[in-house]
């Protein structure tokens, strides 16, 4: 079993890239585990792509207020200033009156996929490893509360993922022999640098 990043599981749903081609070479002989951290991510970019699927293809009618928000506004703003300009309506026409289309497509999206909760696995709620994960390594929350979850139990035999982020914790202390999956090209570990100014020499 591998714990899938939401990015490996975003670009296999894309004909054209390698993710989609390995997702599909591995069907049925690794297993695929996400997590609620997962599940959250493509609950977050599944929720923009269906959005902009319809905006960006006129899917519906809408006036030209929410087109001037749509082309105006940074992506992470777009959703958050419908909201605010009153055009939650949209929100129930796209993702369903509650949120069935969502669902539907999450489901399609994680197909082949299956769910672990932590409930089993003291490490995922240790806050204080997910701290020290940031700190080693320079990850994200999301993404140290990913390798928190997947090195906490020997179900599992490492990370399968499309971030380069996590090509230097190759090295987290696990139980147990850990892999991480990245993208071909990626090194295995970055080479540390120095970061500090250098010192004044003394005359």
């Amino acid at each position: 079993l591998f714990v899938a990043d939401t990015s490996f599981i975003i670009k296999s749903l894309i004909k054209d890239q390698p993710e989609f081609e390995v997702r599909n070479k591995l069907a049925g002989k690794v297993g695929f585990v996400y997590n609620v951290v997962v599940k959250k991510e493509m609950l977050h970019f599944t929720r923009y792509m269906m959005m902009a699927d319809v905006i960006d293809n006129e899917k519906i009618k809408f006036n030209k207020s929410v087109r001037y928000i749509w082309d105006n506004r940074d992506q992470h703003e777009r959703l958050k200033v419908l909201c605010d300009e009153g055009y939650a309506e949209m929100f129930r026409e796209v993702l369903g009156a509650k949120g069935e289309k969502l669902a539907h497509e999450m489901e399609k999206a994680l197909s082949g996929f299956v769910y672990a909760d932590g409930k089993q696995n003291t490490r995922a709620s240790n806050w204080d490893q997910v701290n020290a994960l940031m700190a080693i390594y320079g990850l994200d929350s999301a993404d140290a509360m990913i390798v928190n979850f997947a090195a906490g139990d020997a179900t599992y035999a490492g990370i399968i993922t499309s971030d380069r982020d996590y090509r230097i914790c190759g090295d987290v202390i696990s139980k147990y022999k850990f892999d991480i999956i990245l993208p071909k090209n990626a090194k295995d570990r970055v080479g540390k640098k120095e970061w500090r100014e250098p010192s004044p020499k003394l005359k």
